[in-house]
């Protein structure tokens, strides 16, 4: 039996899927970037009070090292919460606009994509094992070939077969260790 899904890579999907795979690491992250900022910030404030101290008293500005660090540090925690989000969402749109159709024909043996968009067409047959995970969100599926990159499957794609059957046929043919699925 073939099951065959057509998956559009519009901006909407491309969000989900970004929001699903980074939500826990998102959270845990960004927490730890805002104390590491917090952080820095203190001690670049404690770098320049103690420069204006010593400033005032000695004539002579202590070592700029609190200083240095601090605002490294800062430019650092800044370009990682503000400025690497903006351009996440700037790929995203861009490869949006290129207007990818994704068909997929699963079978027992192999899973094929063809890809087509402005630009380009490509095809490929992946094999089963070559799948790392498999994560569900409310409307897709996420096939997963590395830790960041994924086969999107829209559950409202379906061309051939239903979702409950690709949820059987996932089930048969993915090791039940990597399935992360209802």
């Amino acid at each position: 039996m073939e099951i065959k899904n057509q998956t559009p890579m519009t901006l909407a999907v491309l969000k989900e899927f970004n929001r699903q795979h980074q939500r826990a690491l998102r959270i845990i992250m960004t927490v730890m970037w805002a104390v590491l900022g917090a952080a820095l910030c203190i001690i670049f404030l404690l770098g320049l009070l103690l420069g204006t101290v010593s400033l005032i008293t000695t004539r002579t500005f202590p070592n700029a090292d609190l200083l240095i660090i601090g605002g490294v540090g800062i430019v650092l925690c800044v370009l990682r919460l503000f400025i690497m989000p903006a351009l996440a969402r700037r790929n995203m749109r861009k490869q949006a606009d290129q207007h990818c159709v994704n068909t997929f024909c699963f079978t027992r043996d192999i899973m094929e994509d063809h890809s087509v968009s402005d630009t380009a067409s490509s095809q490929s047959q992946i094999q089963y094992t070559a799948i790392t995970k498999v994560t569900e969100s409310k409307n897709a599926f996420y096939l997963y070939i590395s830790p960041t990159a994924a086969h999107i499957v829209r559950k409202d794609g379906f061309t051939e077969g239903t979702e409950e059957d690709f949820r059987l046929l996932l089930h048969t043919v993915i090791d039940p260790k990597k399935l992360h699925i209802q």
